[in-house]
């Protein structure tokens, strides 16, 4: 019997009262969580708040483009950075249906990061929003993930140097497990321009170790020097309950203490969560 493909789902998506054109077909699941308000609401909460007409939105992290056209609904300019190949078709079709959206997004077709160049992608489930640089994911319990592209990587610092960061209202960066490497490589710049950043904690993908406990505390040492490459912030955020909660460095100190105890007192996988950390000068 011969393979048949299924039709595009062709539909208008609505957040927070603003309305965009989707090809649902793919992963339809969970644009209906995003329209309910089901998937991370603060995002969207922080896009409202720091995005303009007269301003940029820098995504790194697109994948198949909700904060992209939602950003792209407010900001003057959107540049989106999205490195996995199964994504990236899916995001293309989503700019295509919304021409008006998609002339202010620049898509660039690759991960930002420390150096221009090339690097593996690693994802055993590729296009499911997991892609990484890290090839062993920690979440519930390590697991090491297969090669299945090399992608360009664009130099974090070069990038953010050639732009006019005085127009820059957000960056957006949720790259699984990148921000470590990522946040301290361009830490002066953001200490010089401070724009407000989103940025998504990965910590459980630092787990480079069969050990547990080595693991827990590289965990928490790397998320601690990252909250100090942004310690200029005098306001940090986190989501909490599906809203921007404020002392977020606090909790997020907090949240990473317990995780550890945790592990280091039973002996079971790591597990310290996905933090939606929001800053802001």
């Amino acid at each position: 019997m011969m393979a048949t493909i299924p039709p595009e789902d062709i539909r208008t998506i609505t957040i927070n009262e603003t309305s965009f054109t989707v090809d649902a077909s793919y992963n339809t699941k969970w644009w209906g969580l995003v329209e309910s308000g089901s998937w991370e609401p603060a995002t969207f909460q922080a896009i409202d708040r720091l995005v303009d007409k007269g301003s940029t939105y820098i995504d790194v992290g697109a994948w198949i483009g909700g904060t992209v056209l939602y950003g792209a609904a407010k900001a003057s300019r959107v540049i989106a950075f999205e490195p996995d190949p199964t994504a990236l078709a899916n995001l293309k079709n989503n700019l295509a249906v919304n021409p008006d959206l998609a002339a202010k997004i620049e898509l660039v077709e690759g991960a930002l990061g420390t150096f221009d160049g090339e690097a593996p992608l690693y994802n055993n489930s590729p296009g499911d929003s997991g892609s990484s640089l890290f090839s062993r994911f920690g979440y519930k319990k390590t697991v090491e993930q297969k090669k299945f592209a090399d992608i360009k990587l664009t130099d974090g610092r070069r990038f953010l140097e050639n732009l006019d960061m005085s127009k820059v209202s957000l960056i957006k960066i949720d790259i699984e497990g990148g921000e470590y490497d990522l946040i301290p490589h361009i830490a002066d710049i953001l200490a010089t321009h401070r724009p407000s950043l989103h940025i998504s904690f990965h910590p459980f993908n630092i787990s480079p170790s069969n050990s547990e406990t080595t693991n827990a505390y590289l965990q928490m040492s790397r998320s601690g020097a990252l909250l100090d490459c942004l310690s200029g912030y005098e306001h940090i955020y986190v989501e909490k309950d599906g809203a921007l909660a404020a002392n977020g460095r606090q909790l997020i100190l907090d949240q990473m203490r317990e995780k550890a105890q945790f592990t280091m007192q039973r002996c079971s996988p790591t597990g310290i969560s996905c933090s939606k950390l929001r800053l802001a000068p």
